[in-house]
């Protein structure tokens, strides 16, 4: 991933911008040297991003169906999951 510092990105800000939209290109922004900052592709981003609560939610939900709908026996998964306790 290249670095650039603040001055240099002042100065090339239209480039860089297109270099990270049309190649995926991510860049580590630096001021004084030290990084401070990550500039990726909006939708690499948006992969990336934490779940919302009421995502995650939704996903457990869904994986705990899922492990039900697997389960080999006649439990249901709060049984197992108290059972582990």
């Amino acid at each position: 991933m290249p670095r650039i510092g603040l001055r240099q990105l002042k100065t090339h800000i239209s480039e860089v911008l297109r270099d990270v939209q049309e190649n995926g290109e991510r860049y580590t922004i630096t001021n004084r040297g030290e990084p401070v900052a990550v500039l990726v592709p909006y939708s690499a981003w948006e992969e990336k991003r934490p779940m919302s609560p009421e995502e995650l939610t939704a996903f457990l939900d869904g994986l705990a169906k899922k492990i039900g709908e697997a389960s080999p026996g006649p439990w249901s998964v709060a049984e197992m999951i108290d059972e582990l306790r």
